[in-house]
């Protein structure tokens, strides 16, 4: 089926997706972007359809695609709920939807700033934190695993799960040994019904699955 990706960046999905022989197409609202992820599949010797939009107002018509990806796009938009719905448009009845985010409260350091407990303050005191921090720069505002669930229902998504993300061995094959050794303790732990609970609630990202509504069956 045809999927699509949104914020599609430098292309790094793109390139992975267009080598297993997915059909993929790339949004992102940064033309600069999309040049650079064009050079990059073009070095693999792959190519994939890219279109500058915003993410909250797509180009194509209704019921276009089979799924809709996006990767750390959500906490970006200015409105998370018309971003939804939008996707949920070019989606045909049943397609899936798999977003992954940052979680607002992850026991790891903010990966925006790269500081702890951001998330957990009442946002009307980050600024008086990152002050005493001397910090100058605003991270997006991250969500919580449950409440990306809700926005999602609230919008009419479907079949809506959330939960820490998967870590396939060919990118673990990737990483560095001391980072391969905290990816299998990770790996056995999603596992396990209580840690994989635990590491929804206060992990550093969660995954978000659902579909959009199939309709009346005649």
């Amino acid at each position: 089926g045809l999927t699509l990706e949104i914020g599609c960046g430098t292309g790094g999905l793109l390139v992975a997706a267009a080598r297993a022989g997915r059909e993929i197409v790339g949004v992102d609202v940064a033309s600069r972007w999309l040049v650079v992820a064009r050079r990059r599949l073009a070095d693999h010797g792959l190519a994939a359809r890219l279109v500058a939009a915003r993410a909250e107002r797509l180009p194509w018509p209704d019921a276009t695609f089979d799924s809709v990806v996006a990767d750390s796009v959500l906490e970006h938009l200015d409105d998370r709920s018309e971003a939804l719905r939008e996707w949920l448009r070019v989606l045909k009845p049943g397609g899936t939807l798999v977003v992954w985010s940052p979680n607002r409260f992850t026991l790891t350091t903010d990966p925006h700033l790269g500081l702890w407990g951001v998330g957990w303050l009442p946002r009307s005191w980050v600024p008086r934190y990152l002050s005493l921090r001397g910090r100058t720069d605003w991270p997006p505002p991250t969500l919580s695993p449950f409440q990306a669930a809700r926005l999602a229902r609230r919008n009419g998504w479907e079949a809506v799960t959330v939960a820490p993300p998967g870590v396939t061995e060919a990118w673990a094959r990737t990483r560095p040994p001391s980072e391969r050794r905290w990816l299998r303790a990770y790996t056995l732990a999603r596992r396990a019904p209580v840690a994989k609970t635990l590491l929804r609630a206060f992990g550093p990202l969660w995954e978000l699955r659902a579909e959009a509504p199939r309709g009346e069956v005649e």
